[in-house]
């Protein structure tokens, strides 16, 4: 009986078992080829085209994020910015990880997209811990570079907060005295928004009480490694407790 099944039944198994076969590899080169197309399209000098490359790229999912890394680093502005901004919108740990060297991109409008994801999500930007300065160009990685600081250790980003509160944009300055007002229960009446003469006052308030006050900081720096959010609500500080 099994051998009439095979003899009746055995060539069309072969054939759709050969069909099944040839479907899944379709569909494994599928993915990365249509990916390439889309990102392709990126460099269109038509907006519609490039947003459409974009939603194309999205559907895609986290299989087309190894082309979009790829390409990450592609000549044309245009394509870096689309292929910022598809992973962002699929958002996936992966993705969002693929977004971390863009925040050295020698575009502002990448920077800027990546950095903005970026701050957005918080883990990934901790999790991956990129080397950022206080001085870099573009503000909105500066406020990355707070953001990393702040989490690795409170004590030692005091000093480059106190630099935070001398830059140029308001944003910067803001973040950097919401977190050494966290960190030190110090204001010095610094007003983020202020003339440049009255915050140069007040910054030189604070560095004069700095200079005498860094010197009673324990040895051990490691427990400050704290979320600087905890201390602003419980308005606690980590060492100069006492200090008003």
């Amino acid at each position: 009986m099994r051998r009439i099944w095979l003899d009746r039944y055995g060539l069309s198994l072969a054939v759709l078992a050969v069909l099944a076969a040839a479907g899944l590899a379709c569909m494994i080169w599928w993915v990365p080829i249509s990916a390439r197309w889309h990102v392709h399209r990126l460099a269109s000098d038509s907006e519609p085209d490039r947003l459409r490359a974009v939603e194309a790229l999205v559907d895609l999912g986290e299989a087309a994020v190894p082309t979009l890394a790829h390409f990450s680093t592609a000549p044309d502005r245009r394509v870096r910015q689309g292929v910022a901004q598809a992973l962002a919108e699929i958002g996936t740990e992966d993705a969002l990880g693929r977004l971390v060297p863009m925040l050295y991109d020698r575009h502002e409008d990448v920077r800027q997209l990546a950095a903005w994801t970026l701050l957005r999500d918080g883990e990934t930007l901790d999790r991956c811990g990129p080397d950022l300065r206080i001085d870099e160009p573009d503000p909105v990685v500066r406020l990355c570079a707070i953001r990393l600081l702040v989490r690795r250790d409170l004590a030692g980003a005091v000093e480059p907060l106190l630099v935070g509160l001398e830059d140029s944009e308001n944003l910067v300055r803001l973040a950097a005295v919401r977190h050494l007002r966290a960190v030190t229960r110090q204001s010095f009446g610094f007003d983020a928004f202020a003339g440049e003469t009255v915050r140069t006052a007040a910054v030189a308030r604070w560095r004069a009480w700095w200079r005498v006050e860094r010197a009673r900081l324990p040895a051990d720096c490691a427990q400050f490694r704290t979320n600087p959010s905890l201390i602003s609500m419980t308005g606690a500080s980590p060492f100069l407790g006492g200090l008003a």
